[in-house]
């Protein structure tokens, strides 16, 4: 009789541990939305840095020192987060690099590598910034 209770307990408590672990080291929901929302703002400070490729474009191929609208570029709000409402800040920082900054949520020991990779970007953690280069 008590064989019959402690297997099915065994079962059901181990199944507990699992699930707990598997939350622990994914992070759970909060995590995931979190990256989410990360990698949503890396995609529109992309499209914020071809929006400014775009402007030394028609400026002769000069970095603009603002951003504002231009006819022959993308005009929707790229330096707005999409999530907390705040800026996304640009600054030219010579001839031919940029850099556009945000704040991320998740803690920079657990953001993935896509921060780093493709667009002629890096990402400086210490100052929260995209650097870009332009190359015309």
């Amino acid at each position: 009789m008590m064989r019959d209770f402690l297997m099915p307990a065994a079962i059901t408590s181990l199944s507990a541990i699992a699930i707990v672990t598997g939350l622990i080291v994914s992070g759970g929901p909060a995590r995931g939305r979190a990256e989410m929302r990360d990698t949503t703002r890396v995609r529109q400070i992309s499209d914020a840095a071809h929006h400014i490729r775009c402007l030394a474009r028609q400026n002769e191929n000069q970095l603009p020192e603002t951003v504002a609208p231009h006819s022959n570029c993308p005009d929707r709000d790229l330096f707005t987060d999409p999530f907390s409402g705040g800026s996304f800040t640009y600054q030219v920082t010579d001839s031919r690099n940029f850099r556009i900054c945000t704040t991320l949520e998740l803690p920079e020991d657990q953001r993935r590598n896509y921060l780093v990779y493709g667009n002629n970007r890096s990402y400086d953690q210490d100052s929260g910034c995209f650097i870009f280069d332009y190359n015309p």
